[in-house]
């Protein structure tokens, strides 16, 4: 459990630096995604913005979960939260590998890696942290 504990740290440390390069150059990141970035329409920059800003909220709620205790509801609801967008992340990311002039082949499969792999941290997260809730309702029922 050791390392789990650390899923919210990890989530991010690898979405803070992607969030901060879409925020301040998102030129530079969209053309190191995409394949062919002379093509790219005017409002890409502003969706890459708008997409870096997203996760630079999803950064800090997740530093903001770092040192709360694990039988919290509201950070196993968060970890929920995650599970879900890392999932749905990966499937859109799976899907992106076969249109080539969306993105490049290594980016859509590393992304896809990435968020499979969040997507089932936060899942053990979940499944182990429920167990540890029951038991600490038993203590506490036990206690009064």
């Amino acid at each position: 459990m050791t390392i789990l504990r650390h899923v919210f740290l990890a989530n991010s440390i690898a979405e803070g630096g992607l969030a901060a390069l879409l925020l301040l150059a998102p030129q530079k990141a969209v053309a190191q995604l995409l394949v062919t970035p002379a093509i790219i329409e005017p409002y890409v920059e502003n969706v890459a913005r708008l997409y870096g800003a997203s996760l630079a909220s999803i950064v800090v709620t997740s530093l903001l979960q770092v040192g709360l205790p694990d039988v919290l509801p509201g950070k196993r609801n968060v970890a929920l939260g995650m599970l879900v967008y890392h999932a749905l992340v990966a499937i859109g990311a799976f899907h992106f590998r076969s249109q080539a002039s969306v993105a490049r082949a290594s980016t859509a499969w590393g992304a896809t890696a990435l968020h499979t792999a969040f997507s089932l941290a936060f899942y053990a997260y979940w499944n182990i942290t429920g167990q540890q809730v029951k038991q600490f309702a038993k203590q506490q029922k036990k206690a009064k």
